[in-house]
């Protein structure tokens, strides 16, 4: 199998464990995770992380099974034919669903068009349009999708699109809202860590939208007496599957070491508090960021600014704060007991097909 596989010239043969699980002869059902980041950005592995973390522990009953981005875009027919009626497919979580990111968006729309046969759980996901003419266009094909298929769950993990949801769908969708799942993520420190400066952690993409300035952040951290030092949750190496957490554990570390950091980024923000680490929020195009600290209301180490004339007092604020992150955790955390308890409602429910 292995060698047929690698005659076909998929380049992730050997960078993609599960690559070969898809196609074994006689495998039982799955859990097959769609859309699995292959690219840079470790706050979407930190996701897939935690996803298999949360199906594994929660439906032992069946495989797991992670598709790369890559693989499902140049393999799609090959890859329908070797999925299962009784497998689940999963699209991974995160803040791609909308028209900001369109390549994962139409990836989306074609996998729950294509597999109405199989129950599809979207993930955790940030929903979000620009509101152009555009916008409507898409919003209208995504419903008219969406609305076809008789077995679909989606998962809202802020409210804005919770609401957005409620507004597009009809309520024949399944739905429910809980955090971001990497908060399921844990860090226990090898040694005493010892915090030293601050970071800066700064989308340089079209969600980025702060009107403070790089400059303006470095002069402000400086004024507390702070050496700075610019970081980002993008990896400047490749990200593979059995990589992948040794990647995501080093940026933890790496977070960790820091006596601040100020953000516009989701997961560099989660992977503060997962550290116990201070942290300064600003907001980025989709409204995420501040969407998301309804989560973290109990957590005085994480705060939001919006002025360059507050940016100071915030980070003293956070920086005062002497209340560890865990018991906020294990709220978050204890959500996901119940997200499981309605997708396992979910899984076994049987559901009339609709015509389309």
């Amino acid at each position: 199998m292995a060698q047929k596989l690698k005659d076909n010239n998929f380049e992730y043969i050997e960078k993609w464990s599960d690559y070969e699980m898809l196609y074994a002869g006689g495998r039982k059902k799955a859990i097959i995770l769609l859309n699995s980041p292959d690219y840079s950005n470790l706050g979407d592995h930190a996701i897939a992380l935690a996803e298999r973390y949360f199906f594994e522990n929660h439906f032992p009953e069946y495989d797991f099974i992670e598709i790369a981005c890559t693989q499902y875009e140049r393999e799609s027919v090959k890859i329908k034919g070797a999925i299962q009626k009784e497998d689940v497919l999963l699209i991974t979580g995160g803040g791609n669903s909308g028209d900001l990111h369109l390549r994962i968006q139409d990836m989306i729309s074609h996998i729950i068009r294509e597999y109405r046969d199989n129950k599809i759980i979207v993930g955790p996901q940030t929903m979000f349009f620009v509101g152009d003419a555009y916008s409507e266009m898409e919003k209208r094909n995504i419903k008219s999708i969406y609305e076809h298929h008789p077995d679909l769950f989606l998962t809202a993990r802020e409210h804005q699109t919770a609401e957005l949801y409620d507004v597009l769908f009809s309520g024949d969708i399944m739905r429910m809202e809980v955090p971001d799942i990497a908060f399921l993520l844990k860090y226990e420190a090898d040694e005493i860590v010892w915090r030293q400066g601050a970071l800066v952690c700064l989308r340089q993409d079209r969600e980025h939208c702060t009107e403070l300035t790089r400059q303006e952040i470095y002069h402000v951290l400086k004024s507390c007496n702070l050496n700075v030092a610019n970081y980002s949750t993008l990896s400047e190496t490749e990200v593979q599957l059995g990589n992948r957490m040794k990647k995501v554990q080093r940026t933890l570390e790496t977070i960790a070491g820091a006596q601040v950091v100020v953000t516009d980024r989701l997961h560099c923000m989660i992977f503060c508090v997962i550290t116990d680490t201070p942290c300064v929020v600003l907001d980025n195009k989709t409204g995420k960021m501040f969407a998301m600290l309804k989560w973290l209301e109990e957590c005085p180490k994480v705060a939001r600014c919006e002025r360059l004339v507050d940016c100071k007092a915030t980070i003293q604020k956070v920086m005062a704060a002497d209340v560890p992150n865990e018991r906020i955790l294990v709220k978050l955390r204890a959500i996901f007991d119940d997200y499981a308890k309605v997708l396992k409602k979910f899984l076994v429910e049987k559901k009339e097909g609709k015509n389309g």
